[in-house]
């Protein structure tokens, strides 16, 4: 039951790795993993309503943890406004990965504010907006904020369901012409972008170490 899982993290003091596919027991485990100081990574499953109102004080109180994955469990996409609103100033996450969500520039806007420190994002089988109205700025252009960045995973997801199609266009991608310590880009089933995105990644190319177009 959620209660004797959470139970049982509360006395689990030396745990580094939580995996909890099951999205109905996330809020109890996270209950239990507020007393885990040394937890490293967590990876949970998300229903469409996913119910993460504990995750916030995991992030502030398990200082050590760098890696943070979540996949929605739904055909459906889940929104990354659940997360980014738990997210706390200040965040220590080193890598985020959310598989399956719907995401747009408030999101990525919060997302880059509060985590600072990110080196890894993934957006796998993923939908993010392009604007909301003519005066909604670029939707990844506040990713330009994270100095650290080194790995982005926005491969698509060619499916029959709403939002199950490509979305990064050439001008979205144009972002990472201004992170300046990508290593890795993985943007399979993009059929938006052309030979611009060729001349985006012209400057990272010595650096470049993974490549997935």
């Amino acid at each position: 039951s959620p209660e004797a899982l959470k139970q049982v993290l509360m006395r689990c003091p030396e745990l580094r790795v939580v995996e909890i596919p099951e999205p109905d027991l996330v809020s109890a485990a996270c209950a239990g993993l507020m007393k885990c100081a040394k937890l490293r990574a967590l990876r949970c499953g998300l229903t469409l309503m996913p119910n993460i109102i504990n995750m916030r004080q995991v992030l502030i109180s398990c200082r050590q943890l760098r890696v943070l994955s979540f996949t929605g469990t739904s055909d459906h996409l889940v929104s990354l406004e659940f997360l980014t609103d738990e997210l706390p100033k200040g965040c220590g996450l080193r890598e985020l990965a959310v598989a399956r969500c719907s995401a747009n520039w408030k999101d990525i806007d919060k997302l880059s504010k509060s985590c600072a420190r990110l080196q890894v994002l993934r957006f796998p089988k993923s939908f993010v907006e392009t604007g909301e109205s003519a005066l909604s700025p670029p939707p990844l252009l506040a990713l330009a904020r994270l100095k650290h960045l080194r790995s982005i995973d926005f491969r698509g997801w060619t499916g029959k369901k709403y939002k199950q199609r490509p979305w990064l266009t050439e001008d979205m991608f144009g972002v990472v012409g201004q992170l300046k310590e990508l290593r890795e880009v993985r943007v399979t089933e993009q059929k938006l972008l052309g030979e611009r995105c060729f001349q985006f990644l012209r400057r990272h190319a010595p650096r470049l170490r993974i490549l997935h177009v």
